[in-house]
């Protein structure tokens, strides 16, 4: 059996292997350093500032406030669609906050990938066809 931190480390591996900023613009993530559940905003933090994940989109902006009114920690996602994501992380893991960036928001990037596949072949068929003609 394995120590659980070593189940964390594997954990957060896999969730960063699929993490993508493209549909981000920008990323907010707001905690109080004396609080309680601020360790997984850090962490979630640490892992996602990385210069691997912030050259998968460099026109994504961080911001991050660090506040001293007890407040929640939360990580607050604006999308290149405009939408937005609120992730409050006072009783979530890093890996949990990287599991549902990457459910909510890293899937937009797969599916904007898998229409781009799409449209090329849809244009490489069409020519094919004219070439045929």
């Amino acid at each position: 059996m394995l120590p659980a931190h070593v189940v964390e480390f594997i954990a957060v591996g896999k969730a960063l292997k699929v993490f993508s900023l493209k549909p981000a613009k920008r990323i907010q993530i707001k905690f109080d350093p004396f609080g309680e559940n601020v360790k997984s905003v850090r962490d979630f933090l640490f892992y996602t500032s990385s210069v691997k994940y912030r050259n998968t989109n460099p026109n994504c902006s961080f911001r991050t406030e660090i506040c001293n009114d007890r407040s929640e920690p939360f990580v607050k996602i604006s999308l290149v669609n405009k939408q937005e994501v609120t992730l409050k992380a006072a009783n979530l893991s890093a890996v949990k906050l990287l599991q549902l960036f990457n459910k909510y928001v890293s899937v937009l990037d797969k599916k904007e990938e898998e229409t781009a596949e799409a449209e090329d072949q849809f244009q490489t068929g069409k020519k094919k066809k004219n070439k045929k003609n």
